[in-house]
């Protein structure tokens, strides 16, 4: 049987190279964006800004939860110039059930170079209106 390391985990060097906090026993930090639907109506092609990562920062995943089902309308989380960054367009019908979201791709990319917007992108149909929310969590690491 083969031990093989991970990419975060270099044993060949004398001594092993260390991960920095990035990848390795960083803390992980938290955005929370939240929407009362009845509030705010959200119609197809509206965006929501979700906040800001700060330049440095490894990206770990969203969490999305929402109180009723969005039905046929889409959402797509990414940045102001990539609308699927970090998620491609799709129904959410899961209701008070937070769900993690997050594309490999991202997940195994480097920090970021610059501070970055984030959006949630409706497409397809209109939020739904009802007296329900709708809240999407990012989480990053910044040491």
């Amino acid at each position: 049987m083969a031990d093989f390391n991970a990419s975060e985990f270099d044993r060949t060097g004398t001594p092993p190279a260390l991960s920095t906090g990035h990848l390795v026993n960083g803390r992980v930090r938290s955005i929370r964006a939240s929407i009362n639907m009845s509030e705010v109506t959200v119609t197809n092609g509206d965006r929501i800004y979700i906040g800001k990562r700060p330049k440095g920062s490894r990206y770990c995943g969203h969490r999305m939860t929402t109180e009723v089902s969005l039905g046929s309308s889409t959402v797509a989380i990414g940045s102001d110039g990539t609308a699927a960054k970090y998620k491609a367009a799709g129904t959410f019908t899961a209701v008070d059930t937070p769900t993690d979201i997050a594309l490999a791709a991202q997940l195994a990319a480097d920090p970021l170079t610059a501070d970055e917007d984030m959006y949630a992108t409706i497409a397809a149909a209109d939020l739904p209106t009802s007296d329900d929310h709708l809240v999407i969590e990012t989480f990053y690491t910044y040491d």
